[in-house]
Formats: C-alpha cells, sequence, structure tokens
C-alpha cells in the first residue's frame, strides 16, 4: 500500500478536487487496502490504475455533519499527480 505523508505533502491544487484538501489531509491515517478497489477510476492525468492509487476513508469535517451537509466514503489520490480522483459516497445527512 502506498504511504503519503500528510506533513510532506503537496497537493496539485491547481485541479479539480471533491473535498478541500486541508479536509482530506486531516483523514490521511484513515487508509484503506488498495487492492480492494480493483476496477475503478483511474488517474485521469496519469492513467495510474487504481489498485496503485492511495485510498483514504474520507469523512467530512465535524460542522459538515452538524448543518446536515455530511459525506463520507473512499477517496483516492494519486500518489504521483497528488490529485484526488474518485470518492465513492456512503454515508450522508
Amino acid at each position: 500500500m502506498k504511504k503519503i505523508k500528510r506533513t510532506y505533502f503537496i497537493p496539485d491544487k491547481t485541479y479539480e478536487t471533491h473535498f478541500p484538501w486541508e479536509d482530506v489531509k486531516a483523514c490521511f491515517k484513515k487508509k484503506l487496502e488498495s487492492s480492494d478497489f480493483n476496477d475503478h477510476n483511474r488517474c485521469p492525468k496519469c492513467g495510474l490504475d487504481s489498485k496503485n492509487l492511495f485510498w483514504i476513508n474520507f469523512s467530512s469535517p465535524s460542522w459538515t455533519w452538524e448543518n446536515l451537509c455530511g459525506r463520507s466514503g473512499p477517496l483516492s489520490i494519486c500518489p504521483n499527480c497528488k490529485i484526488q480522483v474518485e470518492f465513492i459516497l456512503t454515508e450522508m445527512n
């Protein structure tokens, strides 16, 4: 499984994101097994296969849940291009 260190990770902020990078980086310790995500979206910039992306269990900040706009689910990040690739919504309020 790929590792991304939150303190050294500099995202590509010019590319469209699913969520603010500050919120995503707060979830970096919630790693998921990338082999569980075969046949999902490849990186649109470099073509890296989904099983080689960095997958985390993303959850939006507590204020979003309190205001009935929270979202959570697996989110993939390309370790090469530093972009958010795919979000799979599993919970929302």
